[in-house]
């Protein structure tokens, strides 16, 4: 699994790994966080507003300095102030002083498209059948790994300590994965600088279509998502400590069907995650049973994987020196997807007793996206051999 990745992004990997164990210890906490500071549920979903406004903000512009400075920079500074925004949060002492620090955080999501840049720059052997997608996979089924127990861990420290002991630990963590990071040698293209072109993945007409169905399918797949939780618990009676078990077999699923998507061609592995999210919750949506929600929970970790696919798609249809500024643009983009899912999955939770429509409409519309994806332009740009495409 890992012969062919090379030394750089087998560091990426460990990076990737140490940057979710991270994230898990702290981030489900900061609703309470906050709320330990004095501010209302009102102020809470404000302030979580904000961070997820510049989480997807920051994308753009970390695939455009990835492109031009080099994505090995980008992601030395990202993370540098993910610590800073992770400490400024630890020390405040008001609701109102925390927000910059969470802000601040969140310009540590400019990285991903920076990863995303630099392992494919950094794959030892270009020519190998399907290097870009096992390459993809394999180092983000680093993040779903880092997050099967880390949230886990830090609930239990946070209940033993408290949250601002979690985030300092949180950002020792951070710190190692810099150093890791500072482990890499810079990426061959980041040695002579490449013609530089900032407008030119915005004529790809390929790279526009995928990215406006892709997150168009996101926001579909999350909408049964989002307020899964409350659904487990208020209308199938599961306990709180069941959820949590089923959420972390969604997150043993995710790393599996990562592996197994990423070694397969893109555009049927695509088709093939659809069909899980579809099973998975049709299967909640008529099961009332643990172990048959355990099986739909298992499955419906193809959402996750289905990001690792999309950006291999992106991959297929952008040129080298794109591929920084693509992949900020398309995860900005996708970013709104779950954000969207979650606003129409309020709306709808509340409409039937069963509290079921944000699964009916799941169930709904992934019909809808798989059609789509057979439009000539779409799951056809992506049909040739993987990685025999180099467009630009």
């Amino acid at each position: 699994m890992f012969r062919n990745l090379g030394r750089t992004n087998l560091l990426l990997l460990i990076s990737v790994f140490v940057w979710s164990l991270s994230v898990g210890l702290w981030f489900n906490q900061r609703q309470l966080y906050l709320g330990e500071l004095g501010a209302t549920p009102e102020q809470i979903g404000t302030a979580l507003a904000l961070e997820a406004i510049c989480a997807a903000v920051v994308m753009i512009p970390g695939g455009f300095l990835s492109d031009r400075l080099g994505p090995r920079r980008v992601i030395l500074g990202a993370w540098s102030l993910g610590v800073l925004g992770v400490v400024l949060m630890a020390v405040a002492q008001s609701w109102h002083t925390a927000i910059p620090g969470m802000i601040l955080y969140r310009c540590a999501a400019a990285a991903a498209p920076a990863i995303m840049a630099f392992a494919m720059l950094s794959i030892p052997d270009r020519s190998l059948p399907g290097i870009s997608e096992r390459t993809l996979s394999t180092i983000w089924a680093a993040w779903p790994a880092a997050q099967i127990a880390s949230p886990w861990l830090g609930g239990i420290i946070a209940q033993n300590t408290s949250i601002r002991t979690t985030m300092w630990i949180a950002a020792a963590i951070l710190a190692i994965g810099i150093g890791v990071v500072l482990l890499t040698k810079p990426a061959k293209a980041e040695s002579s600088p490449l013609q530089q072109r900032p407008l030119s993945v915005f004529r790809n007409r390929q790279f526009l279509l995928l990215t406006g169905y892709f997150a168009l399918t996101t926001m579909v797949l999350y909408i049964g998502h989002m307020l899964l939780p409350s659904f487990l618990q208020e209308t199938r009676g599961f306990s709180l400590a069941t959820i949590g078990f089923l959420f972390t077999v969604s997150y043993v699923g995710a790393v599996v069907l990562n592996l197994i998507a990423g070694r397969r061609n893109p555009r049927w592995s695509f088709v093939g995650l659809l069909v899980l999210v579809w099973l998975a919750y049709l299967t909640l949506w008529r099961t009332s049973e643990v172990w048959s929600a355990t099986v739909a929970m298992f499955m419906l970790g193809a959402i996750p994987a289905t990001w690792i696919v999309t950006n291999a798609c992106i991959v297929q249809v952008v040129g080298d020196r794109d591929q920084g500024r693509a992949f900020g643009f398309f995860q900005s983009l996708a970013h709104a997807g779950p954000a969207l899912a979650a606003w129409m999955a309020g709306q709808l939770y509340g409409m039937t007793p069963g509290h079921a429509l944000p699964l009916v409409a799941a169930l709904v519309g992934i019909p809808v996206m798989l059609a789509l994806w057979f439009v000539p332009g779409l799951g056809s740009s992506v049909a040739a051999p993987p990685s025999a495409k180099n467009p630009g």
